[in-house]
């Protein structure tokens, strides 16, 4: 890790694949029911799923696992032969007491590579700078390994295979450039390994980016493009002008020359109010060609979603803020994961304020309801494997100096809601996997692999029993009457909806909750017609309306009512946004060609 930088905190987790039955009802709804199966037990801090791109059938799992009773950690594949149906472990890297930074990718002819990093562990404390790198290479589709080779530590480390050459690349935080005081910072850092995985090489560097002067520069979510080039993304942070850290987001593409050829833009330069560290995605599309990109940036004083796409391998990029999507909490939307469906479908997962969320997307709108995966448990567990005892140095914090040490620290640390890394999405043709954490009891947490059919995504717009999608023609107009009751929490506002189209909106007329939050605490809706308390909340409204529809330009004669309840408890009231909401408008809306003619 770079100076600037702290050491992350970590997540234990344990795996479990939990798959929904047909007819399971997952609109904006946790997903609880449908059948278990255990991938692995033990904590797992660091993790990405990759697929066979020649055989969806084969998938692995690999990352880091953390053994609370060693307070130390190893790497792991852990490999499916039959889509995520049934795993095993496959590989374990134990060669030191502190294993991470892993990466695994898939190659030509069902060949699959796991990058893992051994730390050199001194009085318990690991040391990265005298760390190595273990390359792992299976022939068979991730179901046996073997070690080839080792080579120097890479921290932070991402990784492809070539599509036409089968050469493997790792990308990862490079320090061997940076000059503290000076204007040489980290650097992204390539190493090459052939594809039978017997010869190493690298680092390589673009000297370009050493003269911007990162101060640590972190890669993730490394694809194979179609002409033979790798390419990932990287957050970086330098000093601006006033010694200000801003932070960045950048795309980095390696072609396979000899020696290798790097280049790099930057796709988003903010503080991190909005860009996070793990809150970004990149996805291919080979069919046509695509790259796109998923991040969250500052729109104006807001933080929003943004895709960003490119069709000539990431030289030019068109963004755009993602249409229906939900606005971010207090803690932010942060490790995103997206991945294309072969029709140009995307499916995006994302954790927002310690729960999980997954929907899918079209172009540059979010066209389903968010399924709550998993909520933040509340209170707080703390298993017994997500303990880490972090002792540091005893001169550490102090100037080299001779003076006695006058105390000892022990820092003991739950990791429950800490997540290192995790890129934890799949597609296939019919279907999205989705692998997300999760608290399974009070001494373990889980792992769950969720299987999302494409006949049980559940969309708005276009397969909503309710009606069409009629939001973009529709406006909310405040009604007459507003209310807190202190006693019982119930927040209460009255409204009109007013038709700015130029078709009449018909009943039923159904508000949908898109996204609620409140800075003064919890907040629930109290009285949806379908009993929802948050996000897939459901308001009909059509009592509202004289007669079976709301002309354009006209708005409902009567108001009606939207009520919620604050949780205030040992909670200071903040003086705005005691509510935040956004809602879809579902109604019948006739095409031109099916109005009836006036009279």
């Amino acid at each position: 890790m770079s100076p600037e930088w702290k050491q992350f905190g970590i997540q234990a987790i344990a795996l479990v694949m939990l798959v929904l039955p047909p007819g399971c009802n997952v609109h904006a709804e946790e997903a609880q029911s449908g059948s278990r199966v255990v991938v692995a037990n033990g904590s797992h801090p660091w993790y990405e799923i990759k697929a066979d791109p020649e055989n969806s059938d084969n998938v692995i799992l690999c990352g880091q696992r953390w053994n609370a009773r060693r307070n130390g950690s190893t790497g792991v594949v852990y490999a499916s032969s039959d889509a995520g149906q049934s795993w095993r472990l496959a590989l374990e890297d134990a060669s030191s007491d502190w294993v991470s930074e892993e990466s695994c990718t898939f190659g030509p002819k069902h060949k699959a590579y796991f990058i893992s990093e051994a730390s050199k562990v001194i009085d318990g404390a690991p040391h990265h700078d005298q760390g190595t790198t273990r390359l792992f290479v299976s022939n068979d589709g991730g179901q046996s390994w073997h070690e080839t080779l080792k080579t120097g530590w890479a921290d932070y480390s991402t990784s492809a295979a070539s599509s036409t050459t089968g050469t493997v690349f790792t990308f990862f935080n490079y320090e061997g450039t940076y000059e503290k005081g000076g204007n040489h910072g980290s650097s992204i850092g390539v190493l090459q390994f052939s594809s039978d995985g017997q010869q190493a090489s690298g680092p390589f560097i673009d000297p370009a980016m050493v003269a911007v002067n990162y101060q640590g520069i972190y890669p993730s979510g490394a694809v194979a493009l179609q002409d033979g080039s790798v390419a990932a993304l990287y957050f970086a942070g330098r000093r601006d002008s006033g010694g200000a850290m801003r932070y960045e987001l950048g795309f980095v593409r390696v072609q396979p020359t000899t020696p290798p050829s790097i280049s790099f833009s930057v796709l988003a330069n903010t503080g991190m109010k909005c860009l996070r560290f793990d809150g970004n995605s990149l996805t291919y599309e080979p069919q046509r060609g695509s790259l796109v990109v998923v991040y969250s940036d500052q729109i104006g004083d807001m933080c929003r979603l943004v895709l960003a796409s490119s069709l000539d391998d990431g030289k030019t990029w068109a963004k755009d803020t993602i249409l229906g999507a939900v606005k971010e909490q207090d803690h932010g939307i942060d490790h995103m994961s997206i991945a294309h469906r072969p029709d140009g479908s995307m499916g995006l997962l994302w954790e927002d304020s310690g729960s999980w969320w997954f929907s899918t997307l079209h172009a540059h709108t979010m066209d389903a309801l968010p399924v709550q995966i998993a909520s933040r448990t509340n209170p707080l567990r703390i298993p017994s494997d997500s303990l880490m005892t972090v002792i540091p140095e005893p001169r550490e914090h102090q100037s080299e100096t001779d003076d006695p040490v006058d105390a000892l620290r022990l820092n003991l640390q739950t990791l429950t809601n800490t997540i290192w890394r995790s890129r934890g999405l799949l597609a296939s043709r019919d279907e999205f996997q989705v692998v997300i954490p999760t608290v399974s009891g009070a001494s373990q947490t889980s792992l769950s692999l969720i299987h999302f059919p494409e006949d049980r995504i559940v969309r708005v717009i276009s397969q909503s029993p309710l009606g069409q999608d009629a939001t973009d023609q529709s406006l909310l107009i405040y009604g007459g009457f507003q209310s807190f009751d202190s006693v019982t929490g119930t927040l209460s506002i009255d409204l009109r909806l007013a038709n700015r189209g130029t078709l009449p909106i018909r009943t039923p007329i159904h508000l949908v909750l898109q996204h609620i939050s409140s800075s003064a605490g919890e907040v629930s809706v109290v009285n949806a017609q379908n009993s929802v308390t948050g996000p897939g909340a459901i308001w009909d409204i059509s009592q509202s309306v004289t007669g079976t529809q709301i002309p354009p330009g006209a708005s409902t004669d009567n108001t009606f009512r939207l009520s919620f309840h604050l949780d205030l408890t040992h909670k200071i009231v903040p003086l705005r946004d005691l509510l935040d909401l956004s809602v879809k408008v579902v109604a019948r809306v006739p095409t031109p060609d099916t109005l009836e003619p006036s009279k």
